[in-house]
């Protein structure tokens, strides 16, 4: 299971901008959780994500201290 580190997205920053500032931002949802969490992470490791995974496969979420498990989705 590939493992990637992430950042809770600083909501005060739109889209566009955080693309110019090299990162990329997604969010986390699910049953499990009681709502979305919204998150940015570095442009290299969305690329190296988007190579080298499959629609589906498992991957492992770290953001803070917590870390969660999870199916890998993209819209690339």
């Amino acid at each position: 299971m590939d493992q990637i580190h992430v950042k809770k997205r600083d909501t005060g920053i739109k889209a566009k901008r955080l693309r110019q500032l090299g990162m990329v931002p997604g969010n986390i949802i699910g049953k499990s959780l009681p709502e979305s969490i919204s998150i940015q992470m570095e442009e290299a490791e969305a690329r190296r994500l988007v190579r080298q995974l499959r629609e589906g496969s498992k991957i492992a979420i770290d953001l803070d201290t917590k870390s969660y498990s999870s199916t890998f989705a993209s819209n690339y």
